[in-house]
């Protein structure tokens, strides 16, 4: 049995990949992240986020980005939803976001 050591990272471990890997596509080729082209044409409703989570989750899943970058991506979608559901219980901007489904602020 190995002995385990402190990587150059930080992180613990063999080196050997984790058994619950998703399964590369044949040929090993990393599928373009999904999420990418949404992050870059920058979220403005509500339907963009969901699609933003669900793409972050699908290329984490693929391989396609790291299981910490699809962490960001839930996290941050998560951070907007709270600052939303504040700006609907205590903002100035309740009777325009009563108005307009959901926009969000700078869009």
């Amino acid at each position: 049995m190995a002995k385990r050591t402190k990587k150059s990272n930080g992180s613990k471990g063999t080196g050997k990949p984790a058994k619950n890997l998703a399964k590369m596509p044949q040929g090993n080729e990393v599928p373009e992240p999904r999420a990418l082209a949404i992050a870059q044409a920058r979220p403005r409703t509500s339907g963009d986020l969901a699609r933003l989570a669900v793409d972050g989750v699908y290329d984490s899943l693929a391989g396609a980005i790291s299981v910490g970058q699809g962490n960001l991506i839930l996290n941050a979608v998560g951070k907007v939803i709270q600052i939303k559901k504040l700006e609907l219980q205590l903002g100035a901007l309740k009777k325009k976001v009563e108005a307009e489904p959901f926009i969000l602020p700078g869009a």
